[in-house]
């Protein structure tokens, strides 16, 4: 044991002196003293020179497509630690740096921006070292594009809907707004695409605070939603059909196609009544004087109601109403349609008339045809009042029948729906007029043979066209057709009691009308009349025994007397007559008349002294130094009405 301890204490020291010795006899280097500090050897170039940084690679992006402010992971090599040191481009513009390195730099995360345009983008990534930027590298993809689409989702653009479909102008510019889906919610994403024109420029949109909002030259726009987008001040140089698209970033929706219309929704219906009155007054201008009227009792009618009026009875003519109103509403309707297919539609044609609307009209004209050709076989329906009026329409000689009735409410009714249901349609979208279903032209053709079979059944009616009076208690002669020798009177609502009517009246026979009961004359004589049937403008009712009337008024003009012992000679050369009388006032006239029947020679005065008295006075005329004419005839008349005679003798 011992001795292996000794061995290994003489290896130790062996060991101990053997690197002493060559520490001593190392070889020393000039300028180096033995056993002092040896000199650092001087460092050559090559161990100085910094060793070479590795460069950034980029193999590949995780995906060519994401949202805007979706991630993008690159991939590759030796990447810098800071992601400041890294910078990302598109399309040549810096979008932002790297959000994220991983530690063995093999790829880095980029956020696109959010307010980054929608569209394909060709990708640069430039990075930094020792704060120098080296450029891009090759990638590894041949094509290192980024589709940015919007946040909410990848969904290709579509258009539904268009609301209106049909846009009208209002204040000389047009606004809809456009349904759909996969539109971007920030306004500049999205543009109006008008084909054939191209996209319309300088949209000002609602979220982009730099636009004027004010400025009415301005296309106005807001995204609503990725469902709705409201476009407003579209200039009138874009009216017309139109085939809209939408484009979101570089990505277009499908064509939708709407209608800009040339004039407000209220033009074609203004227009169409415009053109309707000037026809209808053009007509009324070529017509006129065949259609002016005789006044009737006094009072004279204009054109229109010469239109419809019948001058054998002086009543209104339901045949002739019935066929004018199918008439102008054919025109007016027709004239809505063609004025609403071209300037609201832009629809350039020759539009057809609906079918059942020409059977209407053959109704309309056939029955005023018969209606006439029974009027003039069996003679006319009874006049009624003195003057037209609506009741004619569904009354004969002022008895309402009911075939009469019917036909009329029908042809109103029939007519009424007809233009509420062109003027309810959307001038936009009206394509014609309404069909007229064939049990409405049944009802229409029963309900005319139901109005010409009562013409026909139907006795004529009495007409009075003049009336005579008389006075000597009161001498009434009627003049005109289809006069009963039956009749009732009736004055003023009196009723003419036949014990008051002396003897049967005498009747004049019509020879066009040949009968036993109905004439063209009558000759009345009342024995005790009342006063006031004594006067000018009193009411006559003559009713047949059928029920129908005529009225007309008669005038019996002034009723006076000469005062024979108050009347005669003033001077010698002035005379006074004193006439009195009824039905006199202060329009009655005087005039004096020679034997001869000319007007009195000399200055004539009338005075009333009371209501029922007048004073005439004059001179005698002088001829040839005589005054020798000394009689003549009082002639006294009312503005109305025949006039009196008196002969007089001073």
């Amino acid at each position: 044991m011992n001795m292996l301890k000794l061995s290994r204490s003489v290896i130790r020291y062996n060991f101990c002196l053997l690197a002493l010795c060559l520490v001593l006899f190392a070889p020393v280097t000039p300028g180096q003293k033995r056993g002092g500090k040896r000199k650092a050897p001087a460092r050559t170039q090559a161990a100085t020179a910094p060793v070479p940084v590795p460069t950034p690679q980029i193999e590949k992006m995780d995906r060519n497509e994401q949202a805007r402010g979706g991630p993008v992971i690159f991939t590759g090599v030796n990447f810098p630690v800071d992601p400041k040191d890294i910078n990302v481009f598109l399309n040549g513009a810096a979008a932002g740096t790297a959000s994220l390195v991983n530690p063995e730099k093999t790829s880095f995360l980029f956020v696109i921006p959010s307010d980054v345009s929608l569209g394909t983008y060709n990708v640069m990534v430039k990075f930094t070292l020792n704060k120098v930027q080296l450029p891009f590298p090759p990638p590894a993809l041949p094509e290192p594009k980024l589709t940015v689409y919007s946040e909410s989702g990848k969904v290709d653009p579509k258009i539904t809907a268009v609301s209106p479909l049909l846009t009208y102008p209002e204040k000389e510019v047009y606004g809809f707004d456009i349904i759909g889906e996969g539109f971007s919610k920030k306004g500049a994403d999205n543009g109006l695409v008008i084909q054939n024109r191209g996209e319309i420029q300088g949209i000002c949109w609602a979220d982009d605070q730099k636009c004027d909002h004010k400025d009415l030259n301005l296309v106005q726009a807001k995204a609503v939603s990725p469902q709705q987008l409201t476009f407003s001040g579209i200039p009138q140089k874009h009216r017309g059909v139109n085939d809209l698209q939408v484009r979101v970033g570089d990505q277009y929706s499908n064509v939708f196609q709407i209608t800009l219309a040339r004039v407000n929704s209220k033009l074609p219906i203004q227009a169409s009544l415009v053109v309707f009155v000037l026809l209808f007054g053009l007509v009324l201008f070529l017509t006129s004087r065949g259609l002016r009227t005789s006044p009737i009792a006094g009072k004279r009618f204009g054109l229109i109601t010469a239109l419809f009026l019948d001058k054998e009875t002086d009543t209104y003519s339901l045949s002739r109403f019935q066929f004018f109103v199918w008439t102008a509403v054919a025109i007016f309707s027709y004239v809505y349609l063609v004025l609403s297919r071209s300037l609201i539609q832009w629809k350039l044609e020759f539009v057809d008339v609906p079918s059942g609307l020409p059977g209407i009209i053959l109704i309309s004209a056939g029955t005023t045809v018969l209606a006439q050709g029974i009027t003039n076989s069996k003679g006319t329906k009874g006049a009624g009042e003195i003057h037209p009026s609506m009741s004619d329409f569904i009354s004969v000689g002022g008895v309402v029948v009911p075939e009469r009735f019917q036909f009329f409410v029908w042809t109103l009714l029939g007519a009424s729906v007809f233009v509420f249901l062109v003027l309810l349609n959307d001038p936009g979208t009206l394509k014609d007029l309404p069909q007229v279903p064939n049990g409405f032209l049944e009802l229409m053709g029963v309900s005319s043979a139901g109005y010409l079979g009562g013409k026909l059944a139907r006795k004529p009616g009495p007409i009075i066209d003049e009336i005579l009076a008389k006075l000597g208690s009161l001498e009434l002669t009627l003049k005109g057709r289809n006069l009963s020798k039956d009749a009732s009177l009736i004055i003023d609502g009196d009723e003419v009691s036949s014990d008051n009517i002396d003897g049967p009246p005498v009747m004049i026979p019509d020879e066009e009308l040949p009968s036993t009961t109905m004439g063209k004359e009558l000759r009345f004589k009342i024995k005790d009349p009342k006063p006031e049937w004594l006067t000018d403008g009193r009411k006559l009712t003559l009713i047949n025994p059928d029920g129908q009337k005529a009225v007309w008024a008669y005038q019996v003009g002034p009723n006076v007397t000469l005062l024979t012992d108050s009347s005669g000679m003033v001077s010698e050369t002035h005379f006074m007559l004193r006439l009195k009388g009824a039905n006199i006032d202060a329009l009655t006239e005087v005039n004096l008349e020679t034997p001869e029947k000319t007007a009195w020679p000399t200055e004539v005065t009338v005075n009333f002294e009371t209501p029922d008295l007048l004073t005439v006075e004059s001179d005698i005329p002088v001829i040839d130094g005589e005054t020798t004419l000394r009689r003549g005839t009082a002639v006294v008349r009312n503005p109305t009405g025949p006039a009196v005679r008196i002969d007089f003798v001073v």
